[in-house]
């Protein structure tokens, strides 16, 4: 039965020893993108890993990815720049917040609530400072870009060709039939992608048909990292993470004659410490894993601590934004209790009427509308919404 269906089943260990005696590493856009989101020690040490396997001669790099990273590194740059900005505005409306409510009690007898405003202002006015110092001591990474020179150096021979016109054309052609079946990868990014050029929407289809490509014309087994998180890549079950896509690997096998494993970034450096022998700091894999994580959509209604902390009685999951479109995903179980079917968090017409209101057929809606949306709670390092609301019971009523 293995030999049927292989791409179900985790290699074993002896086949995982094959892959990194033998394997080619590939690596997506986003692992090399996260670099600038890395401490200093732990993206030099993951730098160390791609130093070693262009050594090594194991490393390549397909065009398209390589064409992203250098494509979004100044905005990922300037975001990371912008962050102390967005976090003193954040922090003032908030102190505001708290001034609106401490002024509802100011009548009462044994509240001193002049001293408590004073109190959060001096700890608001404290932080903020340490903010500004931190703003002006951040690197000017625009100007000089140490990460961007040593990938410069280490990937030199390892990046694929362009495709050509005709080539991509193809690939624009497959992409759409394949994302109107859903067929892995990169159908999830048609709700955030749709208006943008096709090079960008079938940006994952792309990488994967050059990787392809790639191992036809040298053949190997191929280690692919990504930290894409979404289900076109991992095959996902009651919100927990089993796998990549087995179709991943049975159309891999069918093209190449060769396998895959596909790896999220801290796997890769936990088998790396183990399988090449190279010691890492047990910080720089948790900080890996937790960079990935705070990127993850929730899918399952258990809130992690943090939220829970957070409205231990209202929580009932998070709406994760989805990039530059400013949208945002709804996972399945924050819809318990109403008629809608399906299982990838899509909303289909059976829908409450507030809800068909605000969502197109993928079930993705605009943070812009409506008003009642507004008044949630932004995680500003996660990127996501805390609802605070029972959604799952609220009436057409409450929320227009």
């Amino acid at each position: 039965m293995k030999q049927k269906f292989k791409e179900f089943y985790k290699p074993t260990p002896d086949e995982i020893t094959d892959f990194w005696e033998h394997a080619i590493f590939s690596f997506d856009a986003n692992t090399l993108l996260n670099l600038y989101r890395y401490t200093e020690d732990t993206r030099d040490e993951v730098l160390e890993t791609l130093e070693y396997l262009s050594g090594q001669n194991r490393l390549w790099i397909s065009f398209q990815a390589a064409f992203e990273y250098q494509k979004n590194r100044l905005t990922v740059i300037n975001t990371a720049k912008k962050a102390y900005k967005n976090l003193i505005e954040k922090l003032a409306k908030k102190n505001t917040e708290i001034v609106e409510v401490l002024n509802e009690f100011k009548k009462h007898q044994n509240l001193n609530i002049d001293g408590i405003k004073e109190t959060f202002a001096d700890t608001f006015k404290e932080v903020e400072d340490d903010l500004r110092i931190l703003d002006e001591e951040h690197p000017d990474l625009i100007e000089s870009d140490p990460i961007f020179d040593a990938l410069t150096e280490i990937l030199d021979g390892c990046v694929g060709n362009a495709m050509n016109e005709a080539e991509l054309n193809v690939i624009f052609k497959e992409g759409k039939v394949r994302y109107e079946k859903k067929t892995p990868p990169g159908y999830m990014d048609l709700a955030d992608k749709k208006n943008e050029p096709e090079q960008s929407l079938y940006g994952d289809l792309i990488i994967w048909r050059q990787l392809i490509k790639h191992i036809k014309a040298t053949p190997s087994k191929l280690i692919f990292v990504t930290d894409d998180l979404k289900e076109d890549w991992w095959y996902i079950f009651n919100g927990r993470t089993i796998d990549s896509r087995p179709e991943l690997a049975r159309e891999f096998f069918v093209e190449t004659n060769n396998e895959i494993i596909i790896y999220k970034p801290e796997q890769f450096l936990k088998f790396y410490q183990e399988r090449i022998k190279h010691e890492l700091k047990d910080e720089t894999i948790k900080e890996v894993e937790e960079t990935r994580k705070n990127d993850e959509i929730i899918y399952t209604s258990v809130p992690p601590t943090s939220l829970y902390k957070l409205y231990p009685n209202e929580y009932l999951g998070t709406l994760q934004t989805s990039g530059s479109t400013n949208t945002v995903y709804f996972p399945p179980e924050l819809l318990k209790g109403y008629n809608i079917s399906g299982t990838t968090g899509s909303i289909p017409i059976i829908a409450p009427d507030w809800l068909k209101q605000i969502t197109d057929k993928n079930g993705f809606i605009s943070l812009g509308e409506p008003e009642w949306l507004k008044k949630y709670e932004y995680l500003s390092n996660t990127g996501s919404i805390v609802v605070a609301a029972n959604l799952n019971k609220q009436k057409d009523e409450d929320v227009k």
